[in-house]
């Protein structure tokens, strides 16, 4: 989850999670910045479990301004996992793939064209 979503740490007391109850405790937070209703994160802690909806939390968080609605999404999200069609899986795998292209690309500016990496 962490490197998928390495801005998650800059929520958290000394910049660092070591434990779930540390990433819920940042989630909460996220979930007020992002302007999520309570009743949306209810709704989705009762249908997701709490484990995913924390993970979710965070990972619309990540994704940042390319969600218009952090609660609308929540929301659809939520109703997706009701109709058997949203995993947190291959959404925290696409946020991981994302961060390791831009690592990629930034080492590769680092190598003058033609340099042995």
């Amino acid at each position: 989850m962490l490197r998928a979503c390495p801005s998650v740490v800059d929520y958290a007391p000394g910049r660092t999670i070591r434990h779930y109850a540390e990433l819920r405790q940042v989630a909460e937070l996220l979930r007020t910045f992002l302007g999520i209703s309570p009743s949306a994160w209810e709704t989705a802690i009762e249908v997701l479990g709490e484990v995913d909806a924390v993970l979710t939390i965070v990972m619309i968080h990540e994704k940042g301004e390319s969600i218009r609605s952090a609660g609308g999404y929540l929301r659809q999200l939520t109703q997706k996992r009701r109709d058997g069609a949203y995993a947190v899986g291959p959404m925290l795998m696409a946020l991981l793939n994302t961060q390791l292209r831009a690592q990629t690309a930034a080492a590769g500016s680092c190598h003058p064209e033609g340099a042995t990496k």
